[in-house]
């Protein structure tokens, strides 16, 4: 199968350094750093005198349910995207352009908020249960889910944990495949998991 080039056409970018590319650009010519120091308390101690983090307000301009359902993780990415699509003219496509279109994603983690959030209520704070959208939260190519609910693309929408943003280099379509059913057991493997969690706190108050 013949490699198909890639066509950079615009970007999007949130980071410590600031809110879109505008911004990242400036701060590189600058060389200021998005490393500060970290003082936010956390449920558990950690030694972590610094951390890139993002301080600006920000407005994502998503409905309620996005904002409940997905990880911050995925916000970000929109709030990246969406940059990315007014830069590009891609957010005027007709019909047959959301057809044609699709979404590929890298990541390295996904919705750590979300996980570590349900760590917190189950095993600091004694709840019974995840909150119901966790895994919704927690999954890897939560991102790309709401990328395709925001933009309407109907073309293959699909993460890749593993590779994080390598996945944007030209790919057969034997990868992509495997990339779908890699997605499918990690989605699989954190049901699982939660399942397993519930139960050994279950276990530890001896209701099972």
């Amino acid at each position: 199968m013949a490699n198909v080039g890639l066509l950079l056409q615009a970007f999007g970018a949130v980071s410590g350094l600031g809110v879109g590319t505008q911004a990242q650009f400036q701060k590189a010519v600058d060389c200021s750093s998005g490393i500060t120091t970290f003082t936010k308390s956390t449920a558990i101690p950690v030694d972590l005198p610094c951390a890139s983090l993002i301080k600006e307000d920000l407005s994502f301009n998503l409905d309620a349910n996005s904002l409940s359902m997905f990880d911050r993780t995925a916000h970000l990415s929109w709030l990246a995207a969406n940059e990315a699509l007014q830069q590009s003219g891609l957010n005027e496509l007709n019909d047959l352009g959301l057809d044609r279109s699709g979404i590929f994603w890298g990541t390295g983690f996904g919705g750590s908020n979300t996980l570590d959030s349900a760590y917190q209520e189950i095993f600091l704070n004694g709840k019974q249960r995840a909150r119901p959208f966790t895994i919704i939260g927690v999954m890897a190519n939560g991102s790309a889910g709401l990328l395709a609910i925001q933009t309407g693309f109907k073309g293959p929408s699909m993460g890749d944990l593993l590779n994080g943003m390598r996945l944007i280099k030209p790919m057969p379509l034997e990868r992509l495949l495997e990339v779908l059913n890699m997605v499918f057991a990690i989605g699989q493997l954190l049901a699982a998991e939660q399942n397993l969690f519930l139960m050994l706190a279950q276990l530890k108050r001896g209701r099972l």
